[in-house]
């Protein structure tokens, strides 16, 4: 198998896969809005995930969502790696680490993609990854390895940080799932466009959604990224 459909295979892969945790949260955030319509068949459910709703539930989606970045990481930056001496360009490096520095370092000695000025909402990003230690580690208590992750130099607002208890909503996560999907899709597209062609990858694409009749958009290399959520 050529080098640019295990790329598009596994692109699409981890796409598919955040598009159906995209139409998850939207329907749990529908049937919570419309709890009051008192639905019997949903309402011991609603209450439960509207109980549990920043404490356990919204957190776990959060670190799953993580987790499918980092696997996207490892997976498709070990076939680069694994297939540098087919490249003209060839400067991959060490597979990048979860952290978004040890990302922002690899991509920029790779290939010279400064992704804290490419990529549209790094900020935001970047916060959705720091966050997990703190979910996981700290119980949601903010800490200075968290301040640090996220860039914060202002020690009066570090100050004012630490110690308190970090907000978690289902806005904020499915800001943090629309994040991780629009990331998948611009690091793919990053890459293809600087080792191949774009317009070759786009009929790979489209014949690997037809032919196992996935749902994702036939033309998601030529959407803009700020209609993509």
């Amino acid at each position: 198998m050529k080098l640019e459909h295990k790329l598009s295979i596994t692109f699409l892969k981890f796409l598919s896969e955040m598009n159906d945790i995209v139409f998850f949260m939207g329907e749990i955030i529908r049937l919570i809005q419309n709890q009051r319509e008192k639905i019997e068949i949903f309402k011991p459910l609603m209450e439960v995930l509207i109980n549990f709703e920043k404490p356990i539930f919204l957190k776990m989606v959060h670190i799953y969502v993580i987790t499918i970045y980092e696997s996207f990481n490892k997976e498709f930056f070990l076939i680069l790696q694994k297939n540098k001496n087919e490249f003209s360009k060839e400067r991959i490096g060490e597979i990048p680490k979860a952290n978004p520095y040890h990302l922002k370092k690899y991509l920029k000695k790779s290939i010279g993609l400064q992704i804290n000025r490419n990529f549209r909402v790094w900020e935001t990003f970047r916060e959705n990854i720091c966050r997990r230690h703190v979910i996981i580690h700290k119980k949601g208590i903010i800490d200075k390895k968290y301040t640090k992750c996220i860039g914060s130099n202002n020690s009066k607002l570090i100050g004012k940080r630490i110690g308190r208890e970090i907000n978690h909503d289902t806005g904020y996560v499915l800001n943090c799932v629309n994040n991780i999907r629009e990331y998948i899709v611009f690091v793919f597209k990053t890459i293809i466009d600087y080792y191949f062609n774009l317009k070759e990858i786009d009929v790979i694409l489209k014949n690997i959604i037809t032919e196992h009749g996935l749902e994702v958009n036939p033309d998601i290399l030529w959407v803009k990224f700020e209609n993509f959520n």
